[in-house]
């Protein structure tokens, strides 16, 4: 897929697209970036909120890859807007949407500081509430072992220690900028 855009509008924008196109890398020099690993439908996601403030997802599309693009690209205002999409989409959402194949995904293209990590795993610890999801989906995950199994039984610790809470009741927690919510 090649896209067109204002180079002035992604370097105000992202500072990744900044250091690409400033000095004297190849992006600048050839005035073209190759972004061969992204997502197409994530980053059509990033372009229509790059030229709207916002956007609109098929059904389709993974909303935590649309931030893990924006993590990326360092846009904290993208990266709200996927949060605060998929906080939505789990609200609205009569199925458990965290499921094995999310997080392996999440935990492979996230930090330990992660908002979207942070909001996985409180997830998954809420959703093994009874009847709203089976630990049995998760058994691989956890023969696996790590951060996710660590971050897991962390969660899973303090909640025994106090009445846990819907991830829902929490959103703040997960944007960059909690007072835009």
């Amino acid at each position: 897929m090649h896209w067109t855009l204002q180079k002035e509008l992604l370097c105000h924008i992202s500072p990744f697209f900044k250091a690409a196109c400033e000095g004297k890398f190849h992006e600048a020099v050839h005035n073209q970036i190759v972004l061969p690993e992204e997502d197409v439908d994530s980053f059509e996601l990033f372009v229509q909120w790059l030229y709207t403030g916002h956007f609109v997802k098929s059904q389709d599309t993974w909303t935590e890859r649309a931030w893990v693009l924006g993590d990326k690209l360092g846009i904290s205002a993208f990266k709200d807007q996927a949060m605060t999409q998929l906080l939505d989409e789990y609200a609205s959402s009569p199925f458990f949407p965290f499921n094995k194949n999310v997080v392996e995904y999440v935990y492979t293209h996230t930090t330990a500081a992660s908002k979207l990590r942070i909001l996985t795993v409180d997830a998954v610890v809420y959703g093994f509430k009874p009847m709203q999801t089976s630990a049995n989906e998760y058994s691989e995950l956890s023969a696996q072992g790590g951060d996710f199994v660590t971050d897991f039984m962390g969660v899973i610790q303090s909640a025994f220690e106090q009445d846990y809470q819907s991830p829902l009741e929490k959103r703040g927690k997960y944007l960059e900028n909690p007072l835009l919510q």
